[in-house]
């Protein structure tokens, strides 16, 4: 019994005790911040490795053969390299662009499209930061797209000491505030829209709530709604300039020839629109243009 207690803990202690100067990939890696050490690519328990800086000409596909030649030029034979893991790995360095130097720019599109909108900038965090070339680098600022009200993609051109440039896009998440107008009493299904019956509150912008900056002359709530709602878009809706069976204003033109005479809409419709009216005294239908509200042109 003793004799096996003792082999099976020899059997656990000896590939702890072989691998205790093993140098190994990590892991594959794409890309590393500069300046890059050694144990950013590579595991290692020596402690005469990690002060080592990964050599700028060890890039792209690098094979632990060559780690291997390039350390014992560093090193000499002071250390001993057991091999383990992956064979090779695809290593580029990487020279991240200052936050500092995309924010202003990004802001300030973003600030002016969101305006448009009557909405605030209230965060912005870029998703990941790309990388130059080179540590001497300039960035110019190309465009921005937002992506709903979440997410946006700016785009940059890149110079650097190469006079190399380069295009990237930068994703950011962002939200922003909005004032709304909330109800201070109940209204009903097709009552006018009318600013007096709202308070402005603050609140995060999705994109469906209706700005307090609209203009809602000549609109109505499309359905009924209760005491403290905020207003969306969709729940309001422009009310006709005339509906059917309203009797209208005929403005009947013949040249230089204008009579002013009564009929009825026989459909519904907003300013600018053509609907039927049946003039008064007369059998037939005419074609007519909404000019305003109870006001239609008849061109004879």
């Amino acid at each position: 019994m003793k004799i096996s207690f003792f082999l099976l803990l020899a059997c656990l202690l000896l590939p702890a005790l072989s691998n205790a100067s093993d140098v190994r990939f990590i892991q594959s890696v794409n890309r590393l911040t500069a300046p890059a050490m050694l144990v950013d690519v590579v595991d290692t328990e020596s402690a005469a490795l990690t002060t080592l800086a990964w050599p700028s000409e060890l890039t792209g596909w690098v094979t632990q053969q060559q780690i291997t030649h390039w350390l014992n030029n560093q090193m000499a034979d002071s250390v001993k390299l057991t091999w383990s893991g992956r064979n090779k790995t695809w290593v580029s360095l990487c020279f991240p662009i200052k936050e500092s130097e995309l924010r202003d720019s990004v802001t300030s599109e973003l600030s002016a499209q969101l305006a448009k909108k009557h909405v605030v900038l209230e965060q912005l965090l870029f998703e990941k930061l790309p990388c130059a070339n080179s540590s001497e680098y300039s960035v110019r600022f190309v465009s921005l797209k937002r992506l709903g009200q979440r997410n946006a993609i700016a785009k940059f051109t890149v110079l650097s000491d190469e006079k190399s440039n380069s295009d990237i896009d930068v994703t950011l998440r962002y939200s922003a505030m909005i004032n709304v107008l909330e109800l201070n009493h109940s209204v009903a299904k097709f009552d006018a829209v009318n600013k007096s019956d709202f308070s402005i509150v603050k609140q995060l912008w999705t994109g469906k709530e209706l700005p307090a900056e609209a203009v809602l002359t000549r609109h109505e709530f499309k359905k009924s709604m209760r005491k403290g709602q905020a207003v969306m878009l969709s729940d309001i809706q422009l009310k006709n300039a005339v509906t059917q069976g309203q009797m209208v204003k005929v403005m009947v033109t013949n040249g230089p020839v204008v009579i002013e005479a009564k009929g009825r809409a026989m459909t519904s419709a907003n300013e600018g629109e053509q609907i039927k009216v049946k003039v008064n005294g007369s059998n037939s239908l005419s074609n007519a243009v909404v000019v305003a509200e109870g006001e239609v042109h008849v061109s004879v």
